[in-house]
């Protein structure tokens, strides 16, 4: 456990460090909003990645494919292909007529006070519910690291650590941050990766065929074929339509993945950071590269922790079922391998949570004091001191 607990720390660290040279550098808005559009493509690329990986996908899809096999892994499938989406209509248009946040290219077109106050609260909304998610697997991580450790004070922590790196240092800590937990997350799911198919001989069709042995006790179902999550027989009716109901669940589920991610705010605000259309267009495409090769990983994350380490061994939270799998191929618990890659994975995922709730609250904070404060009540007569102010004061209140 004091392993566990030093890799986090010294992770923690580093990213305090970015955020203290960060904060010299943010002085205007353009930098805290933006990061003074200096971002290149791929620097860009690699924090959309890290900003999109979330809490979710590496501990939340892991889980999900670890109790539910094929249905879950239907989840990383959605999320990739939402970034032909963002590739093909958003990232460019954005980056071309926007400033700081998506209620500026609305305003353009639109009668600006109605829609920065709508886009305003959107952003707000949407960015709450998504930390709320965030604080869950927060809450996860820490017990874990710590048994016994209360969820209330896991918020709090993640909640002033999030706080310091969007007053402090605005975009540049933020995008910072997302690089090195994008590189951390990487070379963890590549090692877990490889360890799990070492297991098998490095040999994918008796990884397959082990995962096709393990059966889903309440469906009868093994782990390769679909229905667990979402089981067939059930109808719906739509008029003079009868319908599967996991079809309809399916069809919803994919729409839900692929348009929703094209409204996220936090991603959004992203496309505001690089200098040119190009470099937008070229940071989407190592960001989907990158987000490509990690959701195939998880499918050996998932389906190994199902295999390997097993529902019992999991226990009842499968956001543990990352953690889990890293100690059992480190050697199991109580041995210093399985601590050590118990603790590395841990230490990661909860930089995950950190970067990921650091963008939700730039953007939360950006949406109040740009959309709202300057430009509806203030009506664009607002400082520049007086905006980042307002910001700074916004990102705590979040």
């Amino acid at each position: 456990m004091t392993t566990t607990l030093w890799i986090t720390a010294v992770i923690v660290a580093i990213t305090l460090g970015i955020t203290v040279w960060a904060a010299r550098q943010t002085r205007t808005t353009v930098q805290f909003y933006a990061a003074g559009r200096k971002i290149s493509g791929w620097q860009n690329g690699l924090a959309i990645a890290g900003d999109y990986m979330s809490a979710a996908s590496f501990l939340g899809i892991a889980g999900l494919i670890a109790f539910n096999g094929y249905d879950g892994f239907m989840y990383s499938v959605g999320w990739l292909v939402a970034y032909l989406t963002v590739l093909l209509l958003i990232a460019e248009p954005i980056r071309n007529t926007g400033k700081y946040t998506m209620a500026d290219v609305l305003a353009y077109r639109m009668s600006a006070g109605p829609v920065r106050s709508a886009a305003a609260i959107s952003t707000l909304t949407v960015s709450g519910f998504y930390m709320i998610a965030q604080m869950v697997g927060a809450g996860s991580v820490l017990h874990l690291l710590v048994p016994g450790f209360s969820f209330k004070w896991a918020v709090v922590i993640v909640g002033v650590l999030m706080i310091g790196y969007v007053v402090l240092g605005g975009m540049i800590a933020t995008t910072w941050v997302q690089i090195v937990k994008a590189t951390l997350l990487m070379a963890g799911a590549v090692l877990l990766s490889i360890l799990v198919l070492g297991h098998f001989g490095f040999n994918p069709v008796r990884f397959f065929d082990a995962i096709a042995k393990v059966v889903d006790k309440k469906s009868g179902l093994n782990f390769t074929q679909p229905g667990i999550l979402y089981p067939h027989g059930k109808h719906v009716t739509l008029g003079p339509l009868t319908l599967d109901k996991s079809t309809i669940e399916n069809v919803s589920l994919g729409m839900a993945l692929i348009f929703g991610t094209a409204g996220l705010p936090h991603i959004l605000m992203r496309f505001y950071t690089v200098p040119t259309a190009r470099a937008a267009r070229t940071s989407v495409g190592w960001a989907m590269g990158l987000i490509g090769a990690f959701y195939v990983m998880t499918t050996f994350l998932g389906f190994g922790a199902a295999v390997l380490v097993g529902k019992t061994g999991i226990g009842a939270n499968n956001n543990l079922a990352a953690p889990k799998l890293a100690e059992f191929l480190g050697g199991g618990p109580n041995t210093f391998g399985g601590e050590l890659f118990l603790g590395f994975i841990s230490a990661v995922a909860f930089a995950t949570i950190l970067a990921v709730v650091a963008g939700l609250t730039l953007a939360a904070s950006s949406a109040f004091a740009h959309d709202f404060w300057m430009n509806v009540v203030r009506g664009g007569k607002e400082s520049e001191s007086e905006q980042v102010l307002v910001a700074r004061i916004a990102a705590v209140g979040v």
